[in-house]
């Protein structure tokens, strides 16, 4: 009777400490592997305006800014986005999942802002910003969630490169209707996250992203033509919450 207490001791010691092992190789979603997807979602933000002193399209005259002193403001921006993406995750030992992403997005995150230097500058201006398109590279680190819940979750967070096309336009109702009208590319970093669920070959995710296109110089000729260009620099910053849809490879 002792002999077969000390067996049954030792086979639950041994089921006990195998248990952990067990719960690792339970079936589940195996992140490991190449992958693409649809997104969509919605944008949020502003964009800082900083024109140069002189730079205010008319020499001598406060055509789009203050000409002695130049001057600043914010722009808010806002619209949807919607894209694609391509990327490959690494399952690691620990349930640790790393991988890189690579994603292009057409957007209509744009937004106009009327008047910010009256009555300095004539009446009825108009400063446009829009986001035409941007793209990121990421990598990316999250956690398997599948060992410990019934369910197939990854969180994760991401950052890395982001890069887009950005389109100012200004415009005058006075004075025969002076505009100026540049597109410029930009390039600057991102961060983000979010979490995604994997049923059999699908994934389904939520994700944020907050992005910084960095500051470039804008400035030419005002039509119809002036004998002083407009000299200004735009910074756009902005979130998204997007809907991911993708289809993993074996």
């Amino acid at each position: 009777m002792r002999v077969k207490k000390c067996a049954v001791a030792v086979v639950a010691i041994g089921v006990f400490f195998a248990l952990p092992a067990f719960a690792v190789e339970t079936p589940g979603q195996k992140w490991t592997g190449p992958y693409v997807g649809i997104n969509g979602g919605y944008g949020w933000g502003d964009t800082d305006f900083r024109f140069q002193a002189g730079g205010s399209g008319l020499d001598g005259f406060n055509l789009f800014s203050p000409d002695s002193t130049g001057g600043s403001f914010h722009n808010g921006i806002n619209g949807g986005i919607v894209g694609g993406h391509i990327g490959f995750n690494y399952q690691a030992p620990l349930n640790i999942v790393v991988g890189l992403e690579v994603s292009a997005d057409w957007s209509d995150v744009d937004g106009t802002k009327e008047d910010p230097f009256s009555p300095i500058v004539p009446g009825n201006t108009q400063y446009n910003t829009k986001v035409r398109w941007f793209g990121t590279a990421t990598p990316k680190i999250g956690y398997a969630l599948s060992s410990f819940l019934p369910y197939n979750l990854l969180p994760y967070v991401k950052g890395g490169l982001v890069f887009g096309d950005v389109e100012s336009n200004l415009k005058t109702n006075s004075l025969t209707g002076f505009r100026f009208s540049e597109d410029n590319y930009h390039v600057g970093w991102t961060i983000g996250g979010g979490v995604e669920y994997g049923w059999r070959n699908w994934i389904f995710g939520l994700e944020y992203n907050y992005y910084d296109l960095g500051t470039q110089q804008y400035g030419g000729r005002v039509t119809p033509n002036t004998t002083w260009p407009v000299d200004y620099k735009l910074h756009p910053t902005f979130s998204s919450v997007l809907m991911r849809v993708s289809y993993k490879f074996d």
